[in-house]
């Protein structure tokens, strides 16, 4: 998966990085919908697929969302229409069929977001159609051909974080901007859809459906993960096939939904390079760069952060989280940032497919191209699927998973610089700045009072 390399000559003060929540690399065959291969030229409906109810509709699970109406299908044509033209560039935007009423299959790799349907793979501008738009740093990123990048596309303000992470291809030859690329994957988190509906083909509603109402649909997973009130099932299919569907659940309810279509894995390039490059890393003792730390600083504005007690601090250096025991992704090993660029880096802990992951930001500070083995961090954000498999804390002993919104304000004070609260309560961000500083930040988001994720963002050049 290839980074989206962004220049840092402007000092613009950081938003929460993208984080992708179940991204993954495996799959199932599907019957009555297209399956990836198919949809090679690229794009093609599933009109079979749909027939599972008497007029191929779905009623929803847990909601009371309209899975399709006379709007959503005009909404669906005046889509392909706008299409046609912004992304004339990429041959398979242009055969891309949206579907006319939500498959009763949740293998269909069909989903849909309020009134408007959607089948995956599909083009970048099907989403920004219906509102859905990248930050200021990723617009206009230049994606090579045959690579990927996960990324957010966000519904309004981006300081918001109502957004849906994808995973956005180039199917062509030819690099493209992104935004004339192919969505080979999507994930919506029920904290950040700020009042949005996302269902998944079968009427699975995020944020309501349950894990009953899945397993009943698919049966039991074969790669279930349980872990208190928290669980996930992922279903993969025939070795042959390469996409897949992830269901998360924090209390019996589905809190995150990842469909998956793997058409990166149907695109012809060669990938033998990242098997060399999973060798290398493997074969590697990294050492830390940044002095030890003894213990978290008193100060909460330190910018540090504590993994089972070895602290981190930001700015710091890749190498000192490689020296921990985080690893990259193979296609990130040794990968070259050039002078004054950054990007985003998932650094995983174990296997990769358990998804216990942070994601960090890197920039090169030099004159010279540097690996990212060798560059800097400044930005470190982790999300409570660290907690699963040790204690992640800040200074003031504010700690991930445990932690409420009382704890994070006796250390910070009520004042913040900037904070969202969802309409419903259950997703709440608090960011904080030292006085006169705009370009550093901790940042607080909590699901249901308790503490989701944490960034400590720093501006390191």
């Amino acid at each position: 998966m290839a980074n989206i390399h962004t220049r840092r000559d402007a000092r613009i003060p950081r938003t929460c990085l993208a984080v992708t929540l179940g991204i993954g690399l495996a799959a199932w065959a599907v019957a009555p919908a297209p399956t990836p291969a198919q949809a090679l030229g690229l794009f093609g409906g599933s009109a079979a697929g749909d027939a599972a109810t008497a007029d191929g509709t779905v009623a929803a699970t847990g909601t009371t969302l309209s899975a399709a109406s006379s709007a959503s299908d005009a909404s669906s044509a005046a889509r392909r229409a706008g299409s046609a033209g912004s992304d004339a560039s990429d041959a398979s935007a242009r055969a891309y069929v949206a579907p006319t009423a939500l498959s009763a299959d949740p293998r269909s790799l069909q989903f849909q977001i309020d009134d408007a349907l959607f089948q995956l793979p599909c083009p970048v501008s099907e989403l920004r159609a219906i509102g859905l738009e990248f930050d200021a740093r990723d617009a206009g990123t230049i994606v090579e051909a045959g690579y990927s990048v996960t990324t957010s596309l966000y519904f309004g303000d981006p300081h918001d974080y109502v957004y849906v992470t994808v995973t956005i291809i180039n199917t062509g030859a030819t690099e493209l901007p992104i935004e004339q690329c192919t969505v080979e994957s999507i994930s919506a988190h029920a904290g950040n859809l700020g009042g949005h509906a996302v269902m998944a083909a079968g009427g699975l509603a995020v944020g309501a459906a349950t894990r009953a109402d899945v397993e009943a649909l698919l049966g039991p997973s074969e790669k279930p993960y349980e872990d208190g009130s928290y669980a996930a099932l992922r279903y993969d299919g025939a070795a042959d096939a390469h996409d897949h569907l992830e269901y998360d659940f924090k209390d019996g309810v589905l809190n995150d939904c990842t469909l998956d279509s793997g058409v990166e894995y149907t695109i012809a390039r060669d990938k033998s390079a990242d098997a060399a490059r999973a060798q290398v890393a493997a074969a590697t003792t990294y050492a830390r760069v940044t002095p030890a730390i003894p213990t978290l600083s008193s100060d909460p504005f330190a910018f540090q952060i504590a993994f089972d007690g070895t602290v981190m601090q930001a700015p710091g250096y890749v190498a000192d989280f490689l020296a921990l025991g985080f690893t990259m992704n193979p296609e990130d090993v040794g990968d070259v940032l050039d002078a004054h660029y950054s990007t985003s880096v998932t650094l995983n802990w174990g296997d990769p497919s358990d998804y216990h992951y942070i994601n960090v930001s890197i920039y090169n500070p030099g004159e010279n191209p540097l690996t990212f083995e060798q560059c800097m961090v400044d930005d470190v954000y982790v999300t409570d699927v660290m907690a699963d498999v040790m204690t992640v804390t800040t200074p003031g002993g504010i700690t991930l998973g445990t932690s409420t919104i009382a704890d994070v304000q006796a250390v910070y004070g009520t004042q913040t610089s900037y904070e969202y609260h969802s309409d419903d309560g259950s997703f709440v961000t608090l960011e904080y700045e030292p006085a006169g500083d705009f370009a550093n930040k901790m940042s607080f988001s909590f699901v249901n009072g308790v503490l989701d994720g944490v960034t400590v963002g720093t501006r390191g050049m």
